[in-house]
This record gives structure tokens, C-alpha cells and sequence, in this order.
């Protein structure tokens, strides 16, 4: 039978954020700090980051992102990533030099070698090899450990002259990238902790000292994004479904629908042009010493340097090559640097003239002086991880412009284990310790969270996760995971005991499930390799203090909750959470003594979410969103009101002006199945009906809001 309603009290669960491999709720690691400013600048570089063109296909959960980036830079003269147009796929091997002086007054020449590699977002540094007096010493195939806890293994010894086979990198989470040694250090596939295979196309003529370019970028849950590079014209990268359009990898371009997401890159000389789906969504020229970037408004901002390239190209390290101004119509925005041998002080000077300060160093943000004067700063270890974090309260003996300075009290403090050492012989660098000190005048105890880690362990997947924290007031939850390689998943999330004894645990189950792909003859087959899911968690309303599982019973007990998630789609998306008694049958009508419910979710071929289906019978409680060529929600439908009655669904209605700013949003009431059929580009629907709007207004020379009004038509 169909969903049914359920009696009583249960979770109300939303497709998006379910997490398909559950974590433990562990410590939680230092705030990561952003060094790009609202202006568009790397403070860390000096240079500024140029639009790209970012685009999605698929969920979070299912799906592929692009997200363009500028180019990596270099380090002692090593090289860059060869695509001029870099993004989160332009992943390989680089094997560059660092010199180093010897220092003991004799002519030498030292340096060592190391193989760089970039991974899911991760960037990692192996050393392979030294040299004095040019005669260079190898370590080895491997492994070879990075300060992040990769892991580097290749085939053959890595040295300049012998470039062959294979090498893997194994991240701490456990995802696996294979890289082609003979073929430009290229990055063939990425193995993700659930199964997740994502595998690498690119076009010819690739060499050892510089990669090929993406031509495709496949997931075995079947998605694509397609690189279009041809020699002359605009350069193409189109997402799309597999499970509706058959591409192949090798193709420099396939068929597909207008509805795919695409974005185009089009240079004429020194201007370059970017839209998505044919809208129009930036623009920027290069000049002999800045650059202008115009939005699709004419909105325009100006960047000024002393040279065009070391504007967004590369690394630099002397402040003539940096950013000096960023002008957005008659407003401008100073920088300013001054280095102190590895840091530098960075000093923005807003239009009004407040000016905030940071302090960078090697390895990050190191203080940062805001524009009412402010302080916070953080320390790291000689692991380069972050042990202390300061707050504008924060009391601490030095200065920060001196770049001496110690905190005493008002901080965080953060503790990672270096002794606890696995069969490979390395340590991990997880934290342990987080110590919250308090602030001079109040008489608190430090708030201290520990964790603990699994030892001798086997797998990365499961090698890094915690099998107990206590929480700063002394409470104790443990976890197991799956040790069989699988996922490395919880098993069990066991919580702190309550006033009667009885501890509540959280019971996992994943299964290994098959996302569908088109052939080449136009038929659905399954993926090689299962990708988990997480299809069931657990609990007990009623448990004893000596067993938290007592609900877990033969026959099933109405005393255990069970949450069961379905993914009955090609591409493994949610379609289906129900919550129910342990005893209860979904097959038969839910009443007091058979309690379930179940909400459905329904998607279109990109991967947005169209339809929600909640737990009453029948239609009256679906909800529908429509979305336009850009993926943007531009009607939200909600429910029926009064199911077969003649009130009409609450609806919202998004307009976007041609920035991509939401310049207006209409709330009325609407038919939901007819507004369904609403044209999103256009600017009213039959079948909505306007009762109250919010209007805002922007300035046409910086692009910022200026006025919003809420009013009734």
C-alpha cells in the first residue's frame, strides 16, 4: 500500500543533508579562515581571483560541482597546473625542487625534491628525493607520508629519469587517487569513501612536464562534466545525466539537452566572457596593469597592480606584483603590504578609510586587526596545524604586529596525538584536546572536550575516527565503525547515560547499491563496484541501563524506532524516508497499533529536487518547486491547504534581475499542479495570484543593495 499517516510522535526528515556514510559527532577542529576578501583578492598571494565559471549537476549527496580556481602557484621554480582555465578537476602529481643553503661555507648546492599532489580538494607534499652537489639520493617507491597524513605508493622508484607506471594517494578519510606516472603525473580515478569512482578523460599530447587538459569527468553514480576545448571559439564545460544521455568519455563533445548545465568561456583578444545556459553572467579585460571585470548590468570593477598577469597568475612574493587597489564605481578599496621574512602584513583600506590589518604566515592566517580595532590571532605547531585560536577578548603578552606575541587567557587551545603510532609506524595528528580557557574575571574552570582513537587499525576509513569523546561536561559517547574496507561508516553511536542509567544508542545499517548508467546501445546497466548508503538507523524508546540495544528484538518491539531511507533512482538520490515502529508493517494502513509514515521526493534530470510528498494520502500535502535554466528555486508550492476544498497552496515566487541578484520576491497563493507549468524566465504566471512582495533596489555603479520595501500590490 501507499504511505500512511502515523500516530504519534516522529522525525521529520528533509531529502537534502542526509548523510550517506554517517560520522561521529567527534571534536570539532579549529575555524577554517578565508583569505579571500569580499573584493575578490587573495590576501595570502596579492592577486585576484578572476570569475570562472562554477557549475553543478546532481546533489551533494549525487552529483558533480566545478569550482574554478586560479592557478596553483609555485614553488622554487616548479611548475603550475597546465589548464588555463584550473578548477577542482585539474588534479595531478608535480615533482618540484626546494633549495636550501647548507651553511657550512663551502659551495654546495641542496636541495630536496618532492612530488605535490592535489586530491579532493586537498593539497599534500611528498618528499621523494635530496641532492648535494648534484648527486641526488632517492627514497624509494614508498610509502611516503606527507605532514597531512597522505600516503604516496608508486610502482617504480620515482626519479627524474624513471617516469613509469603507477602511483596512489591515500588521503586520511580514505579516498584513493591513481596517478599516471608515464602520462604527466595525470589523475586517472579517485576512489571516495563510499565507492564512489570517479574516473579522468583528457585530450592528447600531453608530456612529462606538462599534463593534458580534462576532456571528461565521469562518476560511477552516473554523472558527467564534458570539456569543450576546440582550437579556435569559446571553450565549453556542460554537465550531464547519464542515466538520461549517453556521452562518451573519449568525445570532445556530445548531443544533449538545452537544459543541461553549461557554462562558456569565450576570449576575444583580451577580453574574456563567461555565461551559463546562454545568460550572460561576467566579463573581464586585461590591461597593460589591471583588470576591469564588468557585470552584465555595467556594473564595473577595476583591479590595479603593476603588471596584468601577476594580477591573477602567479604567486607572488614582492609587494610591486601584488594588488595595490580594487575600485568599484567611485568606491575604492587599498592594499598594502610589508613582509617580514616568511609573513606578511596585509593592510585594506576601505572607502571610508578604516583600514583592517592580518598577519599571514607560511602556513595561514596568523592575527587579524579589525576596522574598530579589534584583535584575534591563532598560533600553529611545527606540524603546521593550528593549536591556539584567539577572540577579540582574548589577553596576550606581545604584539601582534611584531609578530611576537603568546596568549594567556580568553583562547582556544588545540591538542593533536603525535605518539599514538599505527603499524606503518606514523602517527595520524588527530585531535585529541580541545581546551576552552576563559576570559580574566570570571572564575571558571577551562571547558577541556577529548577524543579518543582507534589503535592498530587497518583501513583509512576507518583509522582516523574516534572510538569515544567526552564533552566538556565530562559526558562519554562511543562509536564503532565498519572495519571491513567497505566504508568505514558508524556502526553505533552509543550516548551519554541518563538519570536512570540507561544509555541511548543510534544502530547504522548501509548497503552496497548499484547507480545505472546508458551504454552505448542506449541500455541501463549498473555500476562495476556498489556505492554505500546508509538504508537504516535505530533507537530504542525504551532501554536498560545494561543494555542499549533491548529493544532490538524477535519479534520486532514497539518500543524500537526504525528510519529506513530508499534510493529508488538511477543516480542514487533520496526518494523515500520512512519512519515507523520496530513492530510496525508498511504494507497495511497505520493506526495506534501499526505507526508509520513516509515522505517521498521526486527530481528532474539536473538533479533538483521537484517534489516532496509528505505523509498524508494522497496528493494534499505535496509541495513542488520549479527551477530555472540556472538551477535557482523561482516557484516554491507549498501544500493543499484543505485537500479537495477550493483554497488555493501558499506559494513564493524568486525574480532575478540579469546580475543574479533577487531583485523582487513575491509571496500569493496558486493552483500547485497548474503553477507547476509557470514559464520561470517569465515575469508573471496565470495561475499565481500576488497578495505581498519585497522590492530592493540596487546601485548601478557598485552593484550593492541600496532600499528594500515589503508592500501589497
Amino acid at each position: 500500500m501507499g504511505k500512511s499517516l502515523q500516530y504519534g510522535v516522529m522525525l521529520s526528515v528533509m531529502a537534502w543533508g542526509i548523510a550517506t556514510i554517517a560520522e561521529a559527532q567527534t571534536v570539532v577542529p579549529p575555524p577554517p579562515v578565508n583569505l579571500i576578501d569580499q573584493m575578490g583578492v587573495d590576501l595570502a598571494s596579492g592577486r585576484f581571483q578572476l570569475p570562472g565559471g562554477d557549475l553543478s549537476i546532481g546533489t551533494a549527496e549525487s552529483g558533480l560541482s566545478r569550482v574554478t580556481h586560479p592557478p596553483a602557484p609555485t614553488v622554487g621554480g616548479g611548475s603550475t597546473w597546465s589548464d588555463s582555465d584550473p578548477d577542482n578537476f585539474s588534479q595531478d602529481l608535480k615533482w618540484d625542487p626546494l633549495y636550501y643553503n647548507v651553511g657550512d661555507g663551502e659551495p654546495h648546492s641542496y636541495y630536496e625534491n618532492f612530488i605535490r599532489s592535489a586530491l579532493n580538494g586537498e593539497s599534500h607534499a611528498f618528499f621523494v628525493s635530496t641532492e648535494l652537489d648534484f648527486v641526488m639520493t632517492y627514497r624509494g617507491p614508498g610509502p611516503h607520508y606527507s605532514l597531512g597524513d597522505a600516503r604516496l605508493l608508486c610502482d617504480n622508484q620515482i626519479t627524474a629519469l624513471n617516469m613509469q607506471g603507477l602511483c596512489t594517494v591515500t588521503l586520511k578519510d580514505g579516498t584513493v587517487g591513481v596517478y599516471d606516472m608515464q602520462h604527466g603525473f595525470r589523475l586517472q580515478s579517485t576512489t571516495k569513501v563510499d565507492g564512489e569512482v570517479i574516473d579522468f578523460a583528457y585530450y592528447p599530447g600531453a608530456t612529462s612536464s606538462q599534463t593534458g587538459l580534462v576532456k571528461s569527468v565521469r562518476s560511477s553514480l552516473g554523472w558527467m562534466l564534458k570539456y569543450e576545448r576546440p582550437t579556435n571559439g569559446p571553450r565549453k564545460v556542460v554537465g550531464i545525466n547519464l542515466a538520461d544521455t549517453y556521452c562518451d568519455m573519449e568525445a570532445t563533445s556530445c548531443a544533449v539537452s538545452a537544459i543541461y548545465p553549461t557554462v562558456t568561456v569565450n576570449t576575444v583578444s583580451s577580453t574574456t566572457s563567461i555565461s551559463r545556459n546562454g545568460i550572460a553572467v561576467s566579463s573581464y579585460t586585461l590591461g597593460p596593469s589591471n583588470i576591469t571585470q564588468v557585470s552584465p548590468s555595467g556594473v564595473t570593477k577595476t583591479i590595479t597592480c603593476s603588471n596584468q598577469y601577476f594580477c591573477h597568475q602567479f604567486y607572488n612574493f614582492s609587494a610591486a606584483s601584488k594588488v595595490s587597489s580594487v575600485s568599484l564605481g567611485a568606491s575604492t578599496w587599498g592594499y598594502a603590504y610589508q613582509k617580514s621574512g616568511d609573513k606578511t602584513a596585509v593592510t585594506i583600506t576601505a572607502p571610508n578609510a578604516s583600514s583592517r590589518k592580518i598577519g599571514i604566515g607560511p602556513f595561514g592566517q596568523l592575527w587579524e586587526i579589525d576596522g574598530i580595532g579589534r584583535k584575534s590571532m591563532r598560533t600553529y605547531d611545527g606540524y603546521r596545524q593550528v593549536d591556539t585560536v584567539g577572540r577579540p577578548e582574548t589577553v596576550f603578552t606581545g604584539s601582534l604586529e611584531t609578530w611576537s606575541y603568546t596568549p594567556s587567557s580568553g583562547y582556544t587551545r588545540y591538542t593533536y596525538d603525535r605518539t599514538t603510532l599505527d603499524p606503518a609506524g606514523r602517527d595520524h595528528a588527530n585531535l585529541t584536546t580541545i581546551t576552552e580557557i576563559p576570559k580574566p574575571g570570571f572564575s571558571l574552570a577551562n571547558k577541556v572536550t577529548t577524543a579518543h582513537y582507534i589503535l592498530n587499525c587497518t583501513f583509512e576509513k576507518h583509522c582516523n575516527k574516534p572510538d569515544y569523546v567526552i564533552d566538556a561536561n565530562g559526558k562519554r559517547t562511543d562509536y564503532t565503525y565498519d572495519t571491513t574496507g567497505a566504508h568505514g561508516g558508524v556502526l553505533t553511536e552509543t550516548g551519554p547515560a541518563d538519570s536512570s542509567g540507561v544509555r541511548p544508542q543510534t544502530r547504522y545499517t548501509y548497503a552496497g547499491l548499484y547507480p545505472k548508467a546508458l551504454n552505448s546501445a542506449g541500455t541501463l546497466v549498473p555500476s562495476a563496484a556498489p556505492v554505500y548508503r546508509l538504508i537504516r538507523t535505530s533507537t530504542c524508546r525504551v532501554a536498560t541501563s545494561a543494555n542499549p540495544a533491548a529493544c532490538v528484538t524477535v519479534p520486532p518491539s514497539a518500543d524500537e524506532t526504525v528510519t529506513e531511507y530508499e534510493y529508488v533512482n538511477n543516480n542514487l538520490l533520496l526518494t523515500k524516508v520512512t519512519v515507523r515502529a520496530g513492530n510496525a508493517n508498511v504494507a497495511n494502513v497505520a493506526s495506534p497499533t501499526n505507526v508509520w509514515q513516509s515522505t517521498s521526493y521526486d527530481y528532474d534530470v539536473v538533479g533538483n529536487q521537484i517534489m516532496v510528498d509528505g505523509p498524508l494520502p494522497g496528493t494534499v500535502d505535496r509541495s513542488y518547486t520549479v527551477y530555472d535554466a540556472l538551477r535557482r528555486p523561482v516557484y516554491e508550492i507549498g501544500v493543499d491547504p484543505d485537500g479537495a476544498g477550493t483554497l488555493p497552496s501558499v506559494a513564493i515566487h524568486h525574480m532575478y534581475d540579469i546580475d543574479g541578484r533577487e531583485y523582487r520576491t513575491e509571496t500569493g497563493r496558486g493552483n500547485g499542479v497548474n503553477m507547476r507549468t509557470c514559464v520561470p524566465t517569465a515575469a508573471t504566471c496565470t495561475y499565481f495570484a500576488v497578495t505581498s512582495y519585497v522590492q530592493r533596489t540596487y546601485d548601478p555603479t557598485t552593484g550593492l543593495e541600496v532600499k528594500s520595501i515589503t508592500a501589497q500590490p
